[in-house]
């Protein structure tokens, strides 16, 4: 896990449940990093948000009125909003409480961070360093001025 990744995930769990705060009124409810899929995938540490355990993420008690995300995605999200709404909610909330932006990332951007945080090419070569000269060093440093990011961890 790379050091933005760790802030990120301590400023959401700092927040608390995500759906605590937005449906019950109940700010900072400790919670779990829950992190969303694609195909059955997860995104990455960047794509989570914070769920309460036991409630909003599994295993809700009882008679607390509260829709967990596992099992059922599509229950969770008729009773609340899609995980989509709730990352960029908690995104906001993040930048605005704690001073931390992170960026939603488009599927080429995703290829891009893979390929720098593993320092290969993932799937379909990459185009967007075509035409770096001083080649993968070159590329690294554009990737880590596009991400906001420092040296590589």
């Amino acid at each position: 896990m790379t050091q933005i990744e760790r802030q990120w995930c301590a400023a959401i769990t700092e927040i608390g449940c995500i759906c605590c705060l937005l449906f019950h009124s109940a700010p900072r409810t400790p919670g779990a990093v829950h992190h969303l899929l694609r195909s059955g995938r997860r995104i990455g540490h960047l794509d989570t948000i914070c769920l309460c355990d036991p409630g909003h993420h599994q295993n809700p008690p009882a008679k607390s009125g509260k829709v967990s995300r596992h099992p059922s995605k599509a229950r969770f999200e008729a009773a609340y909003t899609s995980e989509e709404v709730l990352l960029q909610r908690t995104r906001e909330l993040v930048e605005r409480h704690v001073g931390l932006k992170v960026a939603a990332m488009d599927g080429n951007a995703q290829r891009r961070w893979r390929e720098y945080k593993t320092g290969r090419s993932v799937g379909r070569a990459s185009s967007h360093c075509e035409g770096e000269s001083d080649g993968a060093e070159a590329c690294g440093d554009a990737i880590r001025a596009e991400f906001g990011i420092g040296e590589k961890e």
